[in-house]
């Protein structure tokens, strides 16, 4: 904060990633001219998912580094009962923590868990447009964002968006059964019910 007051206060213009990062620029340096720069996407290379019924498929696209939390995604499916409808979790990202992760599921995860998980360790945007397209659900346990720009991915193909309860998210849908849901941040259990 200390940083960010000095070098924000000598901008002539900031620019920050969504309304709820703009407030916070706002509040701490007060006056600054501070203008939200959404980053968006690319409309016209999405297309809506059309992947069969079943099995069901989960998605993550984000990177494996700690402020996306991915780990508490591998702690939810860990927690499914022994009975659970078919599905497909699929990581498309790479990152610091993929290793860690990739231990963690070969340690929590029951071998019929296991075997629906899969970390693709990072693929070119033709393929994440594709596996988007071949899922249900978007799954996003981030601790901090601006406006995400994989959620944005994700509501473009016509995803279901299970994303964390943080001040980022909200305004890019509502609450609730019809439109998504908002999990709070490292509740693994509420996932799991969520995502069951």
């Amino acid at each position: 904060r200390t940083v960010n007051k000095y070098a924000l206060r000598s901008a002539a213009a900031i620019f920050a990633n969504g309304f709820y990062l703009t407030q916070k620029a706002q509040q701490q340096i007060p006056g600054a001219n501070i203008q939200s720069l959404l980053i968006g996407i690319e409309m016209e290379r999405f297309e809506l998912s059309s992947a069969p019924d079943s099995p069901i498929q989960f998605i993550c696209t984000r990177a494996f580094e700690n402020i996306y939390d991915n780990r508490t995604i591998i702690d939810a499916i860990s927690l499914f009962p022994v009975e659970y409808p078919d599905f497909r979790m699929i990581f498309v990202s790479n990152g610091t923590t993929l290793e860690e992760c990739i231990a963690r599921a070969d340690a929590k995860l029951r071998p019929d868990l296991r075997e629906r998980v899969q970390f693709l360790r990072g693929v070119a945007y033709d393929d994440l447009i594709a596996a988007l397209r071949s899922s249900h659900i978007f799954i996003s346990m981030s601790l901090s964002d601006g406006t995400a720009t994989t959620l944005l991915e994700a509501l473009a193909t016509g995803l279901y968006p299970i994303v964390t309860d943080i001040p980022q998210n909200h305004g890019l849908f509502c609450d609730g059964p019809i439109h998504g849901i908002f999990v709070p941040p490292r509740d693994s259990k509420c996932l799991k019910d969520s995502m069951l």
